[in-house]
């Protein structure tokens, strides 16, 4: 286990993400939770979550609200701080963990989650982690923007590009 000291140290010896630099300027303003992630979030029974590269925590606490046991993973100290602040303003317990998951230092345990989140974020090596952490009869809900050769491609439409259907088969 890492200590706070721990983790800012990590986080100072890699590069400062353009994130966290959002992050410690206060420009992380979407804070309303992605609808596909609530549309279907909010049909299931409640469990074990993971958020991978959850930011200041907008799925985290909308699950968390709902009575997921929710583990927030994340390279921004910043935003985890702003996770744990929004956290206790709202009276829900959530798990945050600082790591960067490009150098592995967070491992997703198998078959520990009834849903994991991933949201705006693309690491495929992780895929093969997310698909054996979650739970038998547990969800992955991953929306990723893509923006290639096919980018006249609207998000409501039924419509995949090839990079698309590679993102979804590797999930």
């Amino acid at each position: 286990m890492y200590s706070d000291l721990d983790k800012l140290c990590v986080a100072a010896q890699s590069n400062m993400t353009d994130w966290e630099k959002r992050y410690q300027k206060g420009e992380h303003v979407n804070d309303e939770p992605h609808p596909l992630i609530t549309g279907f979030a909010s049909k299931l029974v409640p469990g074990r979550a993971l958020d991978v590269a959850s930011g200041a925590g907008r799925h985290a606490i909308w699950l968390a609200e709902r009575g997921w046991q929710v583990t927030a993973v994340d390279n921004s100290p910043t935003a985890m701080q702003i996770l744990q602040q929004r956290s206790r303003d709202k009276a829900v317990l959530i798990h945050s963990i600082v790591a960067d998951l490009e150098r592995h230092e967070f491992v997703i345990e198998r078959e520990s989650y009834d849903l994991i989140v991933v949201c705006n974020y693309l690491q495929r090596d992780l895929f093969p982690s997310i698909r054996s952490g979650t739970r038998i009869g547990g969800i992955v809900i991953a929306v990723i923007a893509h923006v290639g050769r096919r980018s006249r491609y609207k998000a409501d439409e039924s419509s995949l590009s090839c990079e698309s259907r590679r993102i979804a088969r590797g999930l």
